[in-house]
């Protein structure tokens, strides 16, 4: 089988045809986050910040681990 200029461009015509499709699919993927994200009630926008990570630390006293809130013991450091 040996390489011919008709055999190169076709191949050069696939690879490009290929990479615009997924350009066009990631184009539309980012256009519908932003959509998404336009149409975010402020309801929606908090559930997504109590979401986030919380930094636990464990009680000294009772070793539950809790968010530098009160483990409900009377001596808790918190």
């Amino acid at each position: 089988m040996m390489l011919s200029l008709p055999k190169l461009i076709g191949l050069c015509l696939i690879l490009w045809i290929v990479w615009r499709v997924f350009r066009a699919i990631d184009a539309r993927k980012a256009n519908l986050a932003t959509k998404n994200d336009q149409t975010d009630t402020g309801n929606e926008t908090q559930q997504k910040a109590h979401r986030a990570s919380i930094d636990l630390e464990e009680c000294t006293i009772c070793k539950a681990w809790v968010a530098r809130e009160n483990c409900g013991r009377n001596d808790c450091p918190y």
